[in-house]
């Protein structure tokens, strides 16, 4: 089984974000997901125990596109000493060839660069973001479509 730990924003935060994502979802016919940093994504045959109540404010650097359908518009991290931490503990518990790149993606979707590009002026950028909690999710191997958006679990 495929499990991803997300970092999820304070409900302040997500005040913010999640109705980005309700509308962004809403306007190109794809699924709503909750915001979150993937912090860490592995095989695991059971769930070990973990710490779900954290407290880190991550900086924001800027909000990007890419090709990638879980990375079509997103808010880049920059890194810290306490993610880093806590990132380490998580490959040490759950190893695996996860790599950290703190982000927070406001759509999966497959959509042309311009339509991205004109997105990002419409898109509020705090200079910081504050998560408290990890969630563990079972996902998909792949995540390429609005069913295997559909199809994560909240464990």
């Amino acid at each position: 089984m495929k499990i991803a730990f997300w970092l999820v924003p304070s409900e302040s935060e997500q005040s913010i974000y999640q109705p980005i994502i309700n509308e962004l979802a809403h306007h190109y016919n794809t699924a709503i997901f909750t915001p979150h940093v993937t912090l860490h994504s592995c095989e695991c045959e059971k769930l070990s125990a973990f710490e779900s109540v954290v407290d880190i404010i991550l900086e924001t650097d800027q909000i990007l596109y890419s090709e990638s359908f879980t990375r079509s518009l997103f808010i880049q991290f920059f890194s810290n000493p306490n993610l880093d931490r806590l990132s380490a503990s998580f490959q040490q518990n759950f190893e695996s060839p996860f790599v950290l790149d703190p982000h927070l993606s406001l759509i999966y979707a497959h959509l042309p660069e311009s339509e991205k590009r004109s997105l990002i002026p419409e898109i509020p950028l705090n200079k910081t973001i504050h998560f408290n909690q990890i969630r563990a999710i079972q996902i998909p191997n792949r995540i390429q479509t609005r069913k295997d958006i559909e199809a994560f679990r909240e464990i």
